[in-house]
């Protein structure tokens, strides 16, 4: 993911500002100076979680005890990607404000219960970490000369792709077997890689799909959600079906084996939150559609037909027909991990997993 400064984030994070006056849609009508905290990365060990009122990025273990936290990274940091387990974790950033124009940006570094360790990738200033298990086992884009490119590290060797864009994001699946990279800006290619015992390679040619807003993989790379001027919705990497144009509003996307969603975020002239999930069928059409007025927060989940959704301080799953199935309160932030189990964060910041059969909605349907 490809976060461009935190806190710039926090400010600009809805896309649309919408015309009307009132906000329709379940919730409470939430205003845009209550910021829910964001989960950027969890697994079965461990979160990192961005705290929008502290401004500050905090790495859990998953007891729910807090192994660090940076404050000075929210202004400036563009990648954070957790290494072999969170929350061990690698940041790219940018510049600092009120630097000189030109000068590179700091390399990249670990974060940890001592603080900031090197994290010795590459000898190019201002290279960005775009997925990493370690500095030998990595994808790094690199800018020299005036060109760019991503180059692939793996204990076997090393290969780089030349791109004509920088400022590339990489988006996995949940389990890391498979990455789409792209630029996010016209002209610019989207470039497929596969995982394997040996580390990263590319899969396939590249494609041209135009500007593109957000992109989503599931499955072992096997579905993509391409979200831009022509929103795909990709099968086995070669079949395309191409999205409802009437859901072009959407930015957003979320992507799981069996389940895709659209979202689209808006405020309106008082400042408050509007959030739209659109549920599509296979053949890119809509399936169902929840409106919230809120800064609702939207999960796949990984392997089953499911969707989260957490909006006012209350989490949702729901199924392929945008039914609530199985609902929990007291939940500011929540995401699915590749196992399917659920990471949530409470209001008073307290962060817990919640273990994949209880949110099973064949034999829970009652409030927890």
């Amino acid at each position: 993911m490809n976060l461009r400064g935190l806190a710039a984030l926090v400010a600009c994070l809805t896309c649309f500002v919408a015309a009307c006056s009132t906000v329709p849609g379940e919730g409470s009508g939430q205003s845009s100076a209550e910021r829910a905290p964001r989960i950027l990365r969890a697994d079965s060990d461990g979160a990192v979680v961005f705290d929008p009122g502290q401004a500050t990025v905090n790495g859990f273990a998953r007891a729910g005890a807090l192994v660090w936290r940076n404050t000075s990274i929210a202004d400036t940091a563009i990648d954070i990607v957790c290494l072999a387990r969170c929350p061990a974790t690698v940041v790219s950033t940018e510049a600092a404000p009120g630097q000189p124009s030109g000068q590179a940006a700091p390399d990249p570094f670990r974060l940890t219960e001592r603080g900031t360790e090197a994290f010795p990738v590459s000898k190019v200033p201002g290279s960005r970490v775009l997925t990493a298990l370690s500095p030998r086992d990595a994808v790094v884009e690199e800018r020299t000369g005036g060109r760019t490119w991503i180059r692939i590290i793996r204990p076997g060797g090393e290969e780089r792709i030349k791109v004509p864009h920088s400022g590339n994001q990489w988006v996995e699946s949940a389990d890391r077997s498979a990455a789409i990279a792209f630029p996010g800006q016209p002209g610019g290619r989207m470039l497929r890689f596969k995982r394997d015992a040996d580390g990263w390679k590319t899969a396939g040619g590249s494609v041209e799909p135009g500007i593109v807003d957000s992109v989503c993989v599931a499955d072992r790379g096997e579905r993509s959600l391409v979200v831009g001027q022509e929103t795909t919705l990709v099968r086995e990497t070669s079949e395309r079906v191409r999205v409802d144009a009437a859901l072009a509003e959407a930015r957003e996307c979320a992507l799981g084996e069996q389940t895709a969603a659209l979202v689209a975020r808006a405020t309106n002239d008082q400042g408050r939150f509007r959030t739209v999930v659109h549920g599509l069928s296979p053949d890119g059409r809509q399936a169902w559609r929840r409106e919230f007025a809120a800064e609702a927060g939207v999960t796949a989940h990984p392997a089953e037909p499911y969707l989260g959704i957490t909006h006012d301080r209350t989490f949702v799953l729901v199924d392929g027909s945008g039914r609530t199935v199985w609902q929990r309160d007291a939940v500011a932030a929540a995401r699915f991990t590749p196992d399917g189990q659920l990471v949530v964060v409470s209001p008073d910041g307290t962060v817990s997993w919640l273990p994949a059969d209880l949110i099973d909605p064949l034999h829970q349907s009652t409030t927890r």
